[in-house]
């Protein structure tokens, strides 16, 4: 989806809770030689505060938001979900 809107010249932002992650792929869509900006920011999109935060950093660092592609994801690590400690299971339906 990124790269799509990246060639088409939109400008894409990264929200992701891994930083290295984040800026490679920066790195990747930055490579295709568009005009258009491409930014990141460290963000936990189960924290309600953080999404504030990021949403007003984004508009001030970028100007607006036009659409949002929501497609996170987290787990605590390869398991069943009957396996899953309650704890666990709340943190992958918080996101």
């Amino acid at each position: 989806m990124a790269r799509g809107l990246r060639q088409a010249g939109a400008t894409v932002v990264i929200w992701g809770t891994n930083a290295a992650k984040n800026a490679a792929a920066v790195s990747e869509l930055g490579a295709e030689g568009r005009d258009a900006p491409v930014g990141a920011f460290v963000v936990d999109v189960g924290d309600e505060t953080a999404v504030d935060e990021a949403v007003t950093e984004t508009v001030a660092r970028f100007g607006r938001i036009d659409s949002c592609f929501a497609n996170a994801g987290v787990g605590p690590h390869p398991t069943t979900i009957d396996t899953m400690s309650t704890e666990e299971w709340r943190r992958v339906m918080a996101v």
